[in-house]
């Protein structure tokens, strides 16, 4: 009877518990049956997830670590819309029958869904609002929950809506999160100010318990960080470690130090914070991070070289960090570079290549490493090869969008150096007596064919190699350029020390796309490089003959096409060093060559002038002043003296009334037959107004008078120069097609059946000034 009776007295208890009487025996019933039925669960969800994205979570080391270990939280539109409506069933039975008392409901949310189902779960069903006030506390903390549950799926302004309710409601225990959770959540949004405030006012709150205290720290941190406040966010990173626990969140914070500290140029005191680290033993992981970022902050003049290297060997025998030894390698190579011991930079570089990889941030920083040496080494080919794998193994993050302009910026400099060099070697050597061209050669396919032994030698020892699945060997080579012959035209001297140990690292692979992941036979890196430095290809069958090498140097007339062709090409090239790789040194280095040659037009001299000018303003004052003196003495009427005048003049402005004038005159006087004025006036205006758009415009009717007057080289050179200068206007487009119509009309053999269709009509302009004014977006030439 009495099995009977108890069970009875519960559900009759239970029934009495309304929600709208305010009794101790009603709050002490939906405080406990809202913790165990549902906030229990829900904060269970969410301690799990939290714990699943903490395991999961890759930090990027090579960038300031986030304080949470989770990872970041982001704003998220399309989250799932979660409700609950509230059980209409009267009583206990109804509640049974919807699972509610039982827990058993058949919901299929997991994670940060299930934990916001629960909270709006436990605010329907065990809300106690009388008059106006909650007299459950526990619903505070269902809010609480909510509002964390909907931040962490990024459901920003519905977070804070529920966590307002917590601060309205006035229960101070759960005010103090409410206002931290609502920080996160302007953060998540993207209002960094409102945070801020919310932030500073807990920060300065000395009535917080220890555990909010170290989170308000540690994210009022990183918010000092992010707007570049080191020494505050040192300092508030001081407090986060002074109130944190948990070793390896300590760790993490002191690791940060160590990193903005690093960022400041404070290396000592960086390192230190980085030993901090150590000492925890965090894990094997940050362990071996913190022994890397404190080799990568090696000073030549405050540290041993030494010391530091012998110690990152030291470690890379710890059975625990194998794992990390690639890395430990990097650092090794990062040192001997400081240190001016590039031979042994590339060969540790190499060294953590061979080894597996840890992670794709440090492969993407070998790769670029190595690709760094390269470049010092005016190597092009293999630098961008590596920038390109740089590129291709890193994740997407602001540092591979570097990269990629980097890689992008290095392949267009690579082409105009190759040009350039290609070019001046091809005068270089037509320029000696017919003899010296023939014992010149002589003496380079003696050279040539010793590497050609050697190279075959080399790839029978690469088969070996690769056969055992040894692909990836060591560069044996020097990185110091052999002595050779100056003209690299037709030297090997041209090919860097590096090409062998590169086919030892990657086999023999083509040059395409995913070039790294590629079986295909022959040697297409140092093809491709001996096309752009213009030697013959390493299979011709014809390489060991010196009438092969004579018949290819051009005739005095296509030498004085090439001459304009390599000045307009040196100068983009002395420009792109300057702007594209950031070396302003090199890019005026260039620029000087190319006036001692000198130009041969002076539009090019003019614009290196100008260009020595604007790219040493900041850097070299004097060069500056130097050119500007020049531009403003020697062409005051050009737009450049104008723009050195008065800087707010655009040098890409509209066409100005003075070159719609001259060109109209120019052009006037082309139809008038008067080619030879037309090419000084065209001279004229396309050195005053070199930035205006009609400057294309002036070099195509120059180009078009030169045909007339029978002046074939120059008229080639100017459609060259015209192709080269204004890539991708509407007159190269012109030049081009005049270019692919072949030699003009008149000097080609008489038609006949067999010919015919190859003579093309004399070039001529199709559009007169008064159908088409200039520069309104159409060429005039069509």
């Amino acid at each position: 009877m009495l099995k009977r009776i108890i069970p009875l007295f519960c559900i009759i208890l239970i029934l009495s518990c309304s929600t709208r009487k305010d009794s101790f025996k009603n709050r002490t019933y939906h405080k406990t049956t809202a913790w165990f039925n549902t906030l229990f669960n829900g904060q269970q969800a969410i301690d799990n997830r939290l714990n699943e994205a903490k395991q999961s979570h890759q930090d990027n080391y090579f960038e300031i670590l986030k304080v949470s270990p989770y990872g970041e939280f982001n704003l998220n539109d399309e989250a799932e819309d979660v409700t609950y409506e509230k059980n209409q069933g009267i009583g206990i039975f109804g509640r049974l029958r919807a699972g509610e008392i039982l827990n058993n409901e058949n919901s299929t949310r997991e994670g940060y869904a299930k934990a916001e189902e629960k909270a709006l779960k436990a605010i329907a069903n065990h809300s106690m609002n009388i008059n106006g006030k909650e007299r459950n506390k526990l619903i505070a903390r269902a809010y609480l929950m909510l509002g964390e549950a909907r931040y962490f799926q990024g459901k920003t302004f519905q977070a804070l809506e529920a966590l307002e309710q917590v601060k309205q409601m006035g229960f101070q225990k759960f005010i103090p999160w409410a206002e931290y959770y609502s920080a996160l959540a302007q953060i998540q949004g993207g209002n960094d100010y409102v945070a801020a405030k919310i932030l500073n006012k807990l920060y300065e709150n000395n009535d917080l318990k220890k555990p909010i205290k170290a989170l308000v720290a540690q994210q009022s941190a990183e918010l000092f960080y992010k707007n570049d406040n080191y020494k505050n966010a040192i300092e508030a990173l001081d407090k986060a470690i002074k109130y944190t626990k948990n070793k390896k969140q300590k760790a993490r914070l002191y690791f940060i130090q160590g990193q903005i500290l690093t960022k400041d140029k404070n290396y000592a005191l960086a390192n230190e914070k980085f030993s901090q680290v150590y000492k925890l033993k965090p894990g094997f992981e940050m362990e071996a991070r913190a022994i890397v970022a404190k080799a990568l902050n090696f000073q030549a003049k405050d540290h041993n070289a030494q010391e530091y290297l012998s110690s990152l060997k030291k470690y890379a025998r710890i059975g625990n960090y194998e794992k990390y030894f690639n890395e430990f390698w990097y650092a090794m190579g990062n040192i001997e570079q400081k240190i001016d011991s590039l031979n042994l930079a590339k060969k540790d570089y190499l060294q953590a290549l061979k080894l597996p990889m840890s992670s794709p941030e440090y492969r993407a920083e070998t790769y670029a490493a190595l690709a760094g040496l390269y470049l010092q080494k005016s190597d092009y080919v293999y630098a961008n090869a590596y920038y390109d794998s740089a590129v291709s193994v890193i994740p997407q993050s602001k540092r591979k969008e570097e990269l990629s302009e980097l890689s992008k910026n290095l392949n267009e400099v690579m082409n105009l150096h190759y040009l350039v060099m290609r070019n001046d070697s091809i005068l270089n050597v037509a320029s000696l007596p017919k003899k010296d061209q023939e014992e010149f050669f002589a003496h380079y396919i003696e050279t040539l064919k010793k590497k050609d032994a050697e190279r075959n030698k080399e790839d029978e020892i690469h088969a070996a190699e690769f056969k055992t699945q040894r692909k990836i060997k060591a560069f044996d080579a020097s990185f110091t350029e052999k002595a050779g012959n100056k003209f690299y035209f037709y030297s090997e001297s041209a090919k860097s020390n590096g090409e062998n140990e590169f086919k030892r690292l990657w086999g023999n692979i083509s040059l395409r796309d995913n070039w790294r992941n590629s079986t295909t036979s022959g040697d297409a890196l140092a093809e491709k490089k001996a096309a752009l430095t213009g030697q013959t290809e390493t299979k011709n069958p014809r390489r060991y003959e010196v009438a092969f090498y004579l018949e290819q140097i051009p005739n005095k007339d296509s030498l004085s096409t090439l001459k304009l062709s390599r000045d307009t090409a040196q100068l983009k090239l002395g420009v792109a060093y300057a702007d594209l790789l950031n070396n302003p040194k090199l890019g005026t280095e260039t620029l000087e060559m190319l006036l001692s040659t000198p130009p041969k037009k002076d539009s090019v001299k003019t614009e290196a002038y100008f260009q020595l000018y604007r790219i040493n303003v900041k850097e070299n004052p004097t060069i500056s002043q130097k050119y500007k003196d020049i531009i403003l003495n020697q062409y005051p009427n050009t737009l450049y003296a104008q723009y050195i005048k008065n800087p707010a003049i655009s040098l890409d402005q509209d066409n100005s009334e003075a070159a719609k004038s001259a060109y109209l005159e120019a052009y006037n006087l082309f139809e008038q037959k008067e080619y030879a004025k037309v090419v000084s006036l065209s001279d004229q205006a396309i050195q005053d107004f070199a930035r205006e758009p009609l400057a294309p415009k002036f070099s195509l009717l120059k180009a078009l008078a030169q045909y007339h007057l029978g002046e074939k080289d120059l008229y080639l050179a100017e459609l060259n120069n015209i192709i080269s200068k204004y890539k991708d206007t509407e007159e190269a487009k012109r030049a081009q097609s005049l270019l692919n119509i072949g030699k003009p009309k008149k000097d080609k053999e008489e038609p006949t059946e067999d010919n015919l269709d190859e003579t093309e009509e004399e070039p001529e302009p199709e559009t007169s000034p008064e159908k088409q004014m200039p520069g309104q977006g159409i060429s005039i030439f069509g």
